[in-house]
């Protein structure tokens, strides 16, 4: 029985392929999903009240009873937002502040706002 001699290449050819195809089966991911760290990034931002005191109001709306008081330079995590009824272009947007059994809404007038807590809490230190 007479053995066919493949040529060098063509074995080589063949082994390329394979890898090719083989390596497109496997599913890699595009992104990672790193866990949340709230002290780093949070949904709203992190708030600095940038007056001396501001009033919590009751209701997101500049027509709502105050309840309560914040000082100057407070750094929180805002546990919600919400557009001001006038709408985003004249009103505005409203932080909700909850802490210590306080809670109640700051319009963004009285707030700068942070992509951390650390850039936040350097703006309080600076302003000092």
């Amino acid at each position: 029985m007479a053995r066919k001699n493949i040529p060098l290449t063509r074995i080589l050819l063949a082994l390329a392929i394979l890898g090719a195809l083989s390596g497109c089966s496997r599913v890699n991911p595009r992104s990672i999903h790193l866990p949340s760290d709230s002290s780093i990034e949070h949904q709203f931002g992190w708030a600095l009240v940038k007056t001396a005191y501001i009033g919590l109001k009751a209701e997101a709306s500049w027509q709502a009873v105050e309840s309560g008081k914040l000082a100057g330079d407070t750094v929180f995590a805002p546990k919600a937002r919400m557009i001001d009824p006038e709408g985003l272009d004249i009103g505005g947007f409203w932080y909700r502040y909850e802490d210590s059994g306080r809670a109640g809404w700051v319009h963004q007038d009285d707030l700068s706002i942070f992509k951390t807590e650390n850039q936040a809490l350097a703006a309080s230190r600076a302003r000092q």
